[in-house]
């Protein structure tokens, strides 16, 4: 049961720092009730990932973003009709979407022919950043439990 606990704080983690890679918003201010675009875009794009990817319901992913579960319901539903019609959105969700796999990097190339050069390069600083900061999160837990293990 642990094992689950940690690959969802792990996932959501991940999820908060692609976020923030790509739009360049944190986590204090995706939880604000600010209404600027970039971080109404922001909260809508890990709400949807979130439901989609994750599979959390709207109150876990609502109280990630200090939301009602029925502001997650919107952002839900209203996002196939922005994505179709907003291309900064589309862009910023694919991007979000693209690093939040597990592909390796070579292959995101090799997928998404509709990037351009600049953008394929900036999923690759974002997935290669995304990578350093998971790597530093499981060093510093190796860490904690090999002094719990010599501790014992």
């Amino acid at each position: 049961m642990n094992k689950i606990l940690y690959d969802e704080t792990h996932s959501i983690s991940k999820l908060y720092d692609i976020i923030h890679n790509i739009f360049g918003v944190n986590k204090t201010q995706l939880k604000s009730t600010n209404r600027c675009r970039k971080y109404v875009e922001a909260r809508n794009v890990f709400a949807v990932i979130a439901r989609r990817k994750l599979l959390m319901g709207t109150v876990q992913v609502g109280e990630l973003l200090c939301k009602d579960h029925s502001s997650i319901s919107h952002y839900t539903k209203t996002h196939d009709d922005i994505y179709e019609f907003d291309k900064p959105y589309k862009e910023l969700y694919d991007m979000c979407d693209l690093a939040f796999g597990d592909q390796p990097i070579a292959d995101l190339f090799k997928s998404s022919a509709k990037f351009t050069i600049d953008d394929k390069l900036n999923l690759a600083y974002v997935k290669l950043n995304t990578l350093y900061s998971e790597n530093k999160k499981l060093k510093s837990t190796v860490n904690k439990i090999r002094k719990e293990l010599l501790s014992v």
